[in-house]
């Protein structure tokens, strides 16, 4: 089994209406050893940059044009739940932040931001986000393991013979 690459945890993709926010994360968080996998200035091709790289982490914002940041936060954490998202923004209204949460956001950080605080709020996710990993990982093999017994319940002497 191949293992995963420290950037393979670290795959960021930045979503954000404003070009100078999407060029400061980028810069940001490349010299904090993230690897940027793509950005988008609205919803629809953040879903499509989302399908072909299914990045560890998302930067989103909420508003912008065509599909809101809500919506698209809704419709990743539906189609790749363990995808860790903040959420930005220069409205941090207690409406917007509390529904973020309820779909699924892991932090919000607030335009104008401070950098120290969105490195801060990636690394919670990203350490969010190895705990989902490792706990779905720990759950599979049990499970696995109860199926195969279900199939064969007794144990076939001339297989477990061979294999010695």
């Amino acid at each position: 089994m191949k293992k995963k690459k420290l950037t393979d945890l670290k795959r960021v993709l930045i979503v954000d209406d404003d070009q100078d926010i999407r060029l400061a994360l980028r810069a940001l968080l490349r010299d904090a050893g993230y690897e940027m996998v793509g950005d988008a200035a609205e919803g629809t091709r953040a879903l499509e940059l989302m399908e072909k790289h299914k990045p560890r982490l998302v930067m989103l914002d909420i508003v912008m044009p065509g599909i809101s940041g809500l919506e698209v936060l809704s419709k990743i954490k539906k189609d790749y739940p363990l995808t860790q998202v903040v959420m930005i923004s220069g409205d941090a209204t207690s409406g917007h932040v509390k529904k973020a949460m309820e779909l699924g956001a892991s932090g919000f950080i607030v335009k104008p931001f401070n950098f120290n605080n969105v490195i801060k709020n990636i690394e919670r996710a990203l350490l969010d986000a190895k705990v989902a990993v490792k706990t779905i990982k720990a759950e599979k093999p049990a499970k696995g393991l109860l199926e195969q017994n279900q199939q064969n319940p007794e144990p076939q002497p001339d297989k477990a013979r061979s294999l010695r």
